[in-house]
């Protein structure tokens, strides 16, 4: 079935230059209809060169996709993304962390030398410098971070669909930038660090390159957020945790960041109140682009509060978070006390790490389905998929169609409610999630035994398959 969406097929990043009218002026079957087509291509293309994926098919006996739910044997758990062994890290075994790492995605790591890394910023900083990776890692609260083979064109369509955010649609506040070309050079707010290889930090590069003013920049921190500290700070955790942290072997350098980072914490009231009087006195109420977490977003919002500050920046701003709130309790108006400050409306979008694409919030509060991510929600006891139709709650399971380099199914570790019918008041077609979502884990203390379709124990073999890969190759 021929639609408007099926010459986007072979150029799936192409849908980020139709304005969001379009894009959702498409029934859910012929959303569904594109999804499918570009599905297949994704599975028939990667299944052999992205090993970790190839590995997994063969134990869940997955040979090709004729429906969309046919993918769900193979989505990866979001684990698969830290499968690694720990040694690798502990004993700087960088070699064998990048035959891991070469595992889960197209591009040819094999002449990439990293023997002489002794640090996560170094290995992570020649991957960039010697393959078209652009990876990035999450906060590792459990000591062992997870890695994601993203690329550069990756970075740019995913800072294209974060410009969606602004488009409205009906009667919504419309700014529509040309994502490639917006003509603009506004000053950057980054309430959090310069640098890094964290999804912020790379998507404030490229945000830099593409509309930033790089002589208008303030952030909190002026260096990089560091994935080494991160891993020391879970590993010392979980070392209290045993009461073994007296075993620790920690590097005097990583031992001197890990400090710094702590002094910071220690220290941050008075580090945000000075990071407020910069701002104040470079950009108030001037256009900025201004984005964050929902947590830091709010404690920057009590500072202005308290100085009887409100109005910001103008109201044309470029002001997104997205995330929730990251298990901090927030009061229930946290949006009105951020915008009162700031000036101007917050663009929210539910997201993650995982994701090039996201889902913005519209204005009746529900979170759309663009026809780049395919969403499946899978009962949370078997984890097999619940009907495409209706109104269903479960867990969250997505697959991005916009990175082609790495397989981009993965299933979440969220609670969500969907109507799968659709009928938004606000004017987009297709289905859409309900702002109420939470973790597993915190729905269960802690624990989330994340329940696969197909054999149970086939996510566990795959993983240990691509770690002994790395290992014995």
């Amino acid at each position: 079935m021929a639609t408007a969406l099926t010459r986007f097929i072979d150029d799936v990043p192409g849908l980020l230059r139709q304005h969001q009218r379009e894009v959702y002026n498409n029934s859910q079957v012929e959303q569904d209809s594109f999804r499918l087509a570009v599905l297949r291509q994704r599975f028939a293309t990667l299944c052999g060169p992205v090993k970790a994926l190839e590995k997994l098919a063969a134990l869940q006996d997955t040979s090709s996709i004729r429906e969309l739910d046919d993918a769900v044997p193979v989505l990866f758990q979001h684990t698969v993304y830290k499968s690694y062994p720990m040694p690798f890290l502990e004993k700087r075994r960088f070699d064998a962390l990048t035959k891991w790492f070469g595992q889960l995605t197209t591009c040819d790591l094999s002449g990439v030398d990293a023997r002489p890394c002794r640090f996560i910023d170094e290995w992570l900083n020649l991957l960039e410098q010697k393959t078209p990776l652009q990876p990035i890692h999450t906060t590792g609260t459990s000591g062992k971070l997870s890695f994601l083979p993203r690329t550069r064109m990756d970075f740019q369509h995913q800072f294209k669909a974060v410009l969606t955010r602004w488009q409205g649609v009906g009667s919504e506040r419309d700014i529509t930038l040309d994502v490639d070309n917006p003509g603009l050079r506004l000053p950057v707010i980054q309430p959090g660090y310069r640098h890094g290889y964290y999804m912020a930090q790379r998507l404030m590069a490229e945000q830099l390159r593409v509309i930033g003013d790089p002589e208008r920049v303030e952030s909190l921190y002026d260096d990089t957020l560091s994935p080494d500290v991160l891993s020391l700070a879970g590993r010392v955790m979980a070392a209290e945790a045993r009461g073994s942290l007296d075993q620790l072997q920690i590097e005097p350098e990583l031992l001197q960041r890990f400090r710094l980072s702590q002094q910071r914490q220690h220290d941050k009231a008075g580090m945000d109140a000075a990071f407020f009087d910069r701002v104040l006195q470079r950009f108030q109420g001037d256009r900025v682009m201004l984005g964050n977490t929902v947590p830091q977003l709010f404690a920057w919002a009590k500072e202005g509060a308290a100085r009887g500050i409100s109005g910001l920046f103008s109201e044309d701003s470029l002001i997104s978070s997205g995330g929730g709130t990251k298990g901090q309790p927030l009061p229930d108006d946290w949006q009105r006390q951020i915008e009162d400050v700031v000036g101007a409306p917050l663009a929210l979008a539910y997201g993650m790490s995982e994701l090039c694409g996201m889902m913005n919030l519209c204005s009746r509060g529900h979170y759309h389905v663009p026809p780049t991510l395919i969403l499946y929600v899978l009962d949370e006891h078997s984890g097999k998929p619940l009907p495409r139709r209706g109104q269903q709650k479960g867990r969250a399971a997505f697959f991005d169609l916009l990175p082609d380099t790495y397989w981009g199914g993965f299933i979440t570790g969220d609670e969500i409610s969907v109507n799968r019918d659709g009928g938004c008041s606000c004017g987009r077609q297709g289905e859409y999630l309900y702002r109420d979502i939470r973790r597993f884990s915190d729905k269960y203390g802690g624990e989330d035994k994340i329940s696969c379709a197909g054999a149970p124990e086939a996510q566990e073999k795959a993983m240990a398959y691509i770690a002994q890969a790395a290992v014995s190759s």
